[in-house]
């Protein structure tokens, strides 16, 4: 079929034959991922080899026809080809790069998870002009697409519009590609990097990672080197990419080829999963596993200050009765107050966490004198005493308080947790709603 008039023009004005092409057509030739290159109604001008290899398909067959009318050839990715279809619509609608995740069965018959990047372009007038499809095997990766043979102007198309910064980097590791998308994605213009040696825009803690993974691809130590990486903005800003590298070929020189995708959400996602495993999923402040972890840090920091640390061990008198009369709906309400009571009692370097039930722990660094830590406990202890309103209902309960001091007491956290346990279950014992010290050698039992 005739090319676009568009086509014939970037192919025109891009020139062939120079060293800058053939290395961007060794690069995408060696570029981990699926490329695909449609035009308007949806027929594939162009696929890298692994797209081919991938599908079982030969150019052949592929060029020219949409993804329904590779149906009849390879009827094993019926359901493929149709969710294809479907997925470059709604990129075209969208009129943005679209990102899906697509789960298929490949050539070895294991299942295979891909995540797909489909980038619309459109002319001047906003006319559909051409759909670039990216995708990159997110179960495993390799480094092993063979060079195939395109126009020049493919390579180009793709390379300027594709989400991915993809570079070259030779034995002495100075840039001798990079593709024009890092001036999409990271405001910095590609010819500034040409023949610098390294990759100036990491962040200085991710430096020498970096250089480490270049180093070793380069001397094959690592057949598909890979890391996350801090990369600055134009704007001064960083942030979080996954790079992948592998050791290429062209004639006589050896490359290292470097493809760095943008894991923003990625990363959010960690630290909110992370953020969650350290959370109290009922009051969202601090759980047992992160006030270990704390109190740890505390004693430490106590040792090399010379500033003794309190530990107040706390529950709510009575809430076992409470929660079963009133319902676990007024128990977890009750719980959430005292959490936000317990907070607003507390200093801003104070630690307040919830370990399990209705027993909570705070850490009070820097404490000072007894009398000091006593004043505080007496006044958490006052103001937990005061009515709750739940449910348009008041409710009244009071709360008792354990103390441990580092160094005096307990030299380990489960020590100093054992110790404010034992101090919070005499001051029960003597009474509720009262404020005790541990004192080593007393005998404490449990009473709710």
């Amino acid at each position: 079929m005739p090319l676009p008039d568009f086509f014939r023009s970037a192919a025109a004005f891009r020139g062939p034959g120079s060293d800058g092409e053939a290395l961007l057509r060794t690069a995408l030739d060696l570029i981990p991922d699926l490329v695909v290159l449609k035009d308007r109604d949806g027929r594939w001008l162009f696929a890298n080899q692994l797209v081919l290899q991938t599908h079982r398909l030969t150019e052949s067959e592929c060029l020219n026809r949409t993804d329904l009318e590779l149906i009849p050839l390879k009827p094993e990715f019926e359901d493929l080809f149709r969710k294809n279809a479907h997925s470059d619509q709604a990129a075209w609608e969208m009129r943005t790069p679209l990102t899906v995740e697509k789960k298929w069965t490949g050539i070895d018959g294991m299942t295979q998870y891909w995540e797909v990047v489909k980038t619309p372009l459109f002319d001047t007038d906003g006319q559909r002009q051409c759909l670039i499809v990216v995708s990159r095997n997110i179960t495993e990766r390799k480094a092993n697409e063979e060079a195939i043979k395109a126009k020049e102007f493919h390579y180009r198309l793709i390379a300027d519009h594709m989400t991915d910064i993809v570079s070259m980097l030779n034995r002495r590791g100075e840039t001798v590609y990079l593709s024009p998308s890092i001036e999409r994605v990271l405001g910095h213009a590609p010819e500034t990097f040409q023949g610098v040696q390294g990759f100036p825009i990491t962040h200085p803690e991710d430096l020498d990672k970096l250089n480490a993974l270049v180093q070793e691809t380069a001397d094959g130590h690592l057949i598909d080197g890979r890391g996350d990486i801090r990369l600055r903005h134009r704007n001064g800003g960083y942030s979080w990419f996954e790079v992948v590298m592998s050791k290429v070929r062209r004639e006589d020189e050896e490359y290292v080829l470097m493809t760095t995708r943008d894991i923003r959400a990625k990363k959010a996602d960690e630290l909110r999963l992370q953020s969650m495993a350290f959370r109290d999923s009922l009051t969202g402040i601090p759980n047992r596993r992160y006030l270990m972890t704390r109190l740890q840090q505390e004693m430490e920091k106590a040792d090399r200050t010379g500033m003794p640390l309190a530990l107040f061990y706390l529950d709510a008198d009575k809430f076992k009765e409470i929660n079963d009369t009133m319902g676990h709906a007024v128990g977890d309400d009750l719980l959430l107050q005292i959490a936000r009571r317990i907070e607003g009692q507390m200093r801003e370097q104070d630690i307040v966490a919830r370990i399990g039930g209705d027993e909570f722990v705070v850490i009070l660094p820097e404490a000072e004198t007894p009398q000091w830590i006593a004043s505080m406990a007496e006044r958490l202890c006052s103001a937990l005493g005061e009515t709750w309103k739940i449910d348009g209902r008041e409710l009244s309960t009071t709360s008792s308080i354990g103390i441990a001091l580092y160094p005096q007491h307990g030299q380990t956290p489960a020590q100093l947790l054992d110790d404010a346990d034992r101090a919070l279950y005499t001051a029960k014992r003597q009474g509720r709603a009262c404020v005790r010290f541990y004192e080593p050698n007393r005998s404490c039992e449990s009473s709710d």
